[in-house]
């Protein structure tokens, strides 16, 4: 087979288990979650090919020049823990600005994946969980055109203007709180909707987004003795559909929590 047709075959193969219902039993508010991700995957010290993405590194002393090759991968996953490759974008050296050595980078290869993805599956209902690097005003726009639902991964030093929403607003929307217990978990979950996020050319562009913070608190045995601890984590996303107390559950634990899905795939 050649080898630009292995993906061709493997689409093939995802259409027809999505076309005879296979994953009916796995979606959540009947979206197919598509989780998006990017990884290196070889370096050399030697050019292999003239696509290869390249920087400089520290030898000692010295700085040398270091060529690798990154790809995006675009994988299905779902609630109980499956994870299926779908689409792969590499990064190109020639889809950089070489008069500015600004090589080609993830979101770059994103806008480029989010059409070919649209392209493949023009009906499909998506929603996409994306990490910390994609929280931004493009990125939302590219979702929104393509008709796609998301969850984004929101880290504290991103899009200050809307943590500065979030926490005026939400010493007003007392109501937007919900507490439950998953697995060995408790869950804190506080929520803000529409908040108004600015963004281009002197704020003129905007969108409407909605954010939640889910805090949990678990049991564990602490590993230098045997009794147990109180172990703390924080998790934060935008969503592109309001929160509510019917919702927020499926939108965090069983969508964008299973972005790692395609994290562990990759490191195996």
């Amino acid at each position: 087979i050649e080898v630009d047709e292995i993906e061709g075959a493997l689409m093939g193969a995802v259409r027809k288990l999505i076309k005879n219902k296979k994953f009916s039993r796995y979606l959540v508010g009947n979206h197919y979650t598509v989780a998006i991700d990017g990884t290196q995957k070889f370096k050399r010290d030697t050019i292999w090919a003239e696509e290869c993405s390249e920087r400089e590194v520290k030898d000692g002393n010295n700085t040398r020049t270091q060529y690798h090759v990154n790809v995006l991968e675009a994988n299905l996953v779902f609630p109980n823990g499956m994870s299926l490759p779908l689409m792969s974008e590499f990064s190109n050296y020639a889809q950089g600005d070489t008069e500015t050595k600004k090589q080609d980078c993830e979101l770059k290869a994103f806008k480029r994946l989010a059409k070919r993805l649209k392209k493949a599956f023009p009906r499909l209902s998506i929603m996409l969980v994306l990490d910390g690097l994609y929280p931004n005003g493009p990125v939302m726009e590219v979702c929104r055109k393509n008709r796609w639902d998301f969850m984004i991964v929101l880290q504290d030093k991103s899009l200050s203007s809307v943590w500065e929403e979030f926490e005026g607003l939400k010493k007003l929307q007392t109501e937007n709180r919900f507490f439950m217990n998953w697995g060995n978990r408790r869950q804190d979950f506080q929520w803000v909707n529409h908040i108004e996020y600015a963004y281009g050319p002197n704020g003129r562009k905007k969108q409407i987004i909605h954010m939640v913070i889910c805090r949990e608190t678990w049991q564990e045995v602490a590993k230098d003795s045997a009794e147990s601890e109180t172990k703390k984590s924080r998790h934060v996303w935008i969503s592109d559909k309001p929160l509510s107390k019917e919702n927020v559950h499926k939108r965090c634990n069983l969508c964008a929590r299973h972005r790692w899905s395609i994290e562990s795939g990759i490191l195996v």
